[in-house]
C-alpha cells in the first residue's frame, strides 16, 4: 500500500497500454471538470486552503486522487491513491451503517491529511532550501558601472533608486537571492540580483514582453516548482534537484477567460533563454547528508551559496 500511489503514477504496477486505459477519461462528471470517471477509477481533483491561509483568499492548490469504490451485500469499500502527497488509503465498512458512511469517513480522512501534510512539507522545504544564497568566488568586476538596487519594495528601481560605481578597483560580483517559504504553493523568490541588476524586474519583464514603460506598475513574482528531476553528482557525494520558475506580475487584474487566463504564465516555461540555456530553471546542489549548499541558474550560469 505504501509503493502503490507512485507505483501507479510511475507505471510501475502496470503495462502502459492497461494504465491508460484505466486512467484515461472516459467523461467529466461535473461542469466544474473536477472529476471525470475512467474504466476502473474515479478520478477526483481536490482543492484545499493552506492552513495558513484565510478561507476568502485566491490561493488555493489541486490534489489529485484516483479512488475506487463499491459495495456487497452488507460490506462496503473504498480505496484512495494520491500520488502527489504519496500516500492512500482504504475505509472498510460492514452491517448496516448509514448511507453513505465510506465516504463520509473518507472526507473526513481527506480534511485531516492534506492540510497537515502540506503544512508538514512546507515546513520541511523551509528548513532545507529557505535561506540567503549569494556568490562567494573570486569573480570580479573592475568596469565604471551603475548598480540598480530595489531600496523601496513595490517600487521599480532602475527609475527611483540607483547607486553608481565609477571605480577601476576589482569588486566581488554582487550576485544573490532569498529563498522562502510562505503559505502559496512552491518557493518564493526575493532579492534576485545578478551582478547588481535586479533580475525580479528584469526575468519577469522579459516573460511578459514588458516595455520601459511599464516598469514602474510592476510587482514581479518569481516562484519555484520542482520538476522532479534530479541526478546524482560526479562525486557520487550528493545530488542536484532542479525546480521550474514562474515569473508573474502581481500587478495585473485577474482574468478567468477561456484563453486569457491567470493559468497562462505556465505557457510561458523556457520561454525566456540566454545562451541557449533557459532563465526560469534553477539548479540546487545537495551534499549526501540532504543538505542545501548551492544554488544556481542556468542561464546566469552563476553558484550562490548558501550562507
Amino acid at each position: 500500500m505504501v509503493g502503490m500511489p507512485w507505483g501507479v503514477r510511475r507505471i510501475e504496477l502496470a503495462e502502459s497500454m492497461f494504465f491508460f486505459l484505466f486512467f484515461s477519461p472516459l467523461f467529466f462528471l461535473s461542469p466544474s471538470s473536477y472529476s471525470f470517471l475512467s474504466f476502473f477509477f474515479l478520478f477526483l481533483s481536490l482543492f484545499f486552503f493552506s492552513l495558513l491561509t484565510e478561507l476568502d483568499s485566491s490561493y488555493y492548490q489541486f490534489v489529485h486522487t484516483y479512488n475506487k469504490a463499491g459495495n456487497i451485500g452488507s460490506y462496503y469499500a473504498l480505496l484512495a491513491l494520491l500520488p502527489e502527497l504519496d500516500i492512500g488509503y482504504t475505509v472498510l465498512v460492514a452491517g448496516q451503517p448509514p448511507a453513505g458512511l465510506s465516504m463520509d469517513i473518507a472526507e473526513a480522512l481527506t480534511n485531516t491529511y492534506l492540510p497537515t501534510l502540506t503544512y508538514v512539507a512546507r515546513t520541511q522545504a523551509n528548513a532545507t532550501f529557505a535561506g540567503q544564497y549569494r556568490y562567494t568566488g573570486n569573480l570580479t568586476t573592475a568596469s565604471n558601472s551603475t548598480a540598480y538596487y530595489n531600496s523601496t519594495l513595490g517600487r521599480f528601481p532602475f527609475r527611483h533608486r540607483r547607486q553608481t560605481l565609477n571605480t577601476t578597483t576589482p569588486q566581488r560580483l554582487n550576485s544573490s537571492l532569498l529563498v522562502t517559504v510562505d503559505d502559496q504553493p512552491g518557493l518564493a523568490i526575493h532579492n534576485w540580483f545578478s551582478n547588481g541588476t535586479d533580475m525580479m524586474y528584469i526575468s519577469t519583464a522579459a516573460a511578459s514582453n514588458v516595455s520601459a514603460e511599464f516598469f514602474d506598475r510592476m510587482r514581479p513574482s518569481v516562484r519555484l516548482y520542482p520538476t522532479g528531476l534530479e541526478d546524482v553528482l560526479p562525486s557520487g557525494r550528493g545530488k542536484r534537484v532542479a525546480f521550474k520558475a514562474v515569473f508573474e506580475d502581481l500587478s495585473l487584474p485577474d482574468k478567468n477567460g477561456t484563453y486569457v487566463t491567470d493559468c497562462a504564465t505556465w505557457v510561458g516555461v523556457t520561454s525566456v533563454v540566454y545562451g541557449s540555456r533557459p532563465l526560469d530553471l534553477f539548479i540546487f546542489e545537495m551534499d549526501e547528508r540532504g543538505r542545501v549548499v548551492s544554488v544556481e541558474n542556468a542561464a546566469l550560469r552563476l553558484r550562490l551559496d548558501k550562507l
